[in-house]
C-alpha cells in the first residue's frame, strides 16, 4: 500500500528528531528556524512531480492495508531509514544538537518545496488560484507564508479541523 502524506513525511521527521507523532508536529517547525535549510536533501525520501507525491516506502515500517495506524510510540521509519541518515534517533527530551536543527530546517524547505510544485502544478492544469487545503501538514503557517506568497495562488484558506474527521468536511 502506498503511504504518499505530507503527513507521513513530516510526523517520520518529527519522529526521528525525538518528538511525538501526531502531537508534535509544531515543534519541529519550530526547530526548523534555528538550523541550516540546506544541510540535508530529503528528496530522497518526498517527491511532488507531475502532480504526483511519492513517499519513498523503502524508508517506511510496512502498515498493511486495512490495518490501523501506528500508535504514536512506534516509529514510521526503518532500520534503512537510520541507515541512510547515519545518525541515531535523538531521544525524547535530550539536548538538541545542530544535527537534528539540522534535519528539522531541511525537512521543513523540502516539504515547503513539495506542496509549492504541488499546489502549483494543479493550479496551472485547472486554471484555479484560489486553493483550499485540508490535514494537519496544511496548517504548516511557514509553508503557508510561502504559498500565500506564491504568484499562482490568488487566495487560500486552510480548513482549520486538522484531524482525520476534520478533512471530511
Amino acid at each position: 500500500m502506498r503511504q504518499n502524506s505530507f503527513g507521513i513525511y513530516y510526523s517520520l521527521i518529527t519522529q526521528y528528531c525525538g518528538f511525538v507523532k501526531d502531537a508534535d508536529e509544531y515543534k519541529l517547525m519550530g526547530l526548523s528556524s534555528y538550523g541550516n535549510r540546506s544541510a540535508f536533501d530529503f528528496s530522497w525520501l518526498l517527491s511532488a512531480e507531475d502532480g504526483e507525491l511519492k513517499l519513498n516506502e523503502d524508508y517506511l515500517i510496512s502498515i498493511p492495508q486495512g490495518t490501523p495506524s501506528p500508535h504514536r510510540d512506534e516509529m514510521l521509519f526503518n532500520d534503512i531509514f537510520l541507515k541512510k541518515m547515519n545518525h541515531p534517533r535523538r531521544l525524547p527530551k535530550s539536548g538538541i544538537s545542530s544535527f537534528y536543527k539540522d534535519v528539522a530546517a531541511s525537512a521543513q524547505t523540502h516539504l515547503e518545496q513539495c506542496i509549492l510544485k504541488l499546489v502549483n502544478y494543479y493550479s496551472v492544469k485547472t486554471g484555479i488560484s484560489k486553493i483550499c487545503m485540508a490535514g494537519g501538514a496544511a496548517l504548516n503557517c511557514v509553508a503557508n507564508q510561502k504559498l500565500m506568497n506564491a504568484d499562482f495562488a490568488e487566495d487560500i484558506y486552510i480548513q482549520p479541523a486538522s484531524t482525520d474527521a476534520g478533512i471530511s468536511l
